[in-house]
């Protein structure tokens, strides 16, 4: 029985360890699983951004892209807290959102929330919140758990909500800051040569930053490996 417990306890080192060492190479797990991000830059409340709708309307007749969402920033309350929340034009394929449970919110309606969020307001998938913005009140039910590219966000704090959701907001569009579209490439698409091109056309690729949390796994990714060899070592005298 011990021998066959310390046999487990190795294999489950290296499964956790070969889970570890992934996770900082998968970005779509922790909020940055867009292929390419067309940074449009900030601009002060009610300012218009025509470059970024346009580059947007085109990028939607682009068949290189598999998926396309527009994400502008604003900042609504919530329980009398401001928090930080995208609305997204998703323009071709499903939104470009990480989410971790539930699904992306697709109606006006509907919002995903990051995990610290819904911890804080007591809320889960399923719960209805009213945000407001400059003295009005919507109503918005939860769909999804999201993880967030970090910037203006923690990876889980913030929301989520469409194009139309924020446009319910007689304020939206004087509320907006940050610009931004989303890519994901489509099939047999060289990703590096395709970035290339938009950089050659003139944008500003933002490159998404790993998280604290995620980025510290780098360092102790080894951490597993080394209990595996002091267990199997372990085993070895106590078998021999």
């Amino acid at each position: 029985v011990t021998a066959t417990l310390l046999v487990a306890t190795v294999a489950a080192s290296i499964v956790v360890g070969a889970s570890l060492s992934r996770l900082p190479f998968e970005p779509q797990l922790w909020g940055g699983g867009a292929d390419a991000t067309i940074d449009f830059g900030e601009r002060g409340g009610g300012e218009s951004n025509d470059e970024y709708m346009q580059a947007l309307d085109a990028f939607g007749a682009d068949d290189r892209i598999g998926a396309l969402t527009g994400a502008t920033l604003f900042f609504p309350e919530i329980d009398g807290s401001s928090v930080t929340t995208l609305a997204l034009d998703t323009r071709r394929g499903e939104p470009i959102l990480t989410i971790l449970a539930g699904r992306s919110p697709r109606t006006p309606d509907e919002v995903a929330m990051g995990r610290e969020t819904m911890n804080r307001l007591n809320v889960d998938i399923g719960d209805d919140v009213a945000m407001t913005l400059a003295g009005e009140t919507e109503s918005f039910r939860i769909v999804g758990q999201a993880a967030f590219a970090v910037g203006d966000f923690k990876m889980d704090d913030g929301s989520a909500i469409t194009r139309d959701g924020g446009a319910r907001f007689v304020e939206f569009d004087a509320d907006n800051r940050l610009f931004q579209i989303l890519i994901e490439w489509g099939d047999g698409v060289d990703a590096e040569q395709a970035a290339q091109s938009l950089i050659d056309d003139g944008f500003s690729l933002f490159g998404t930053r790993q998280p604290p949390v995620v980025a510290n796994l780098l360092q102790v990714e080894r951490l597993p490996s080394l209990l595996a060899l002091f267990f199997g070592a372990l085993g070895m005298a106590f078998l021999g």
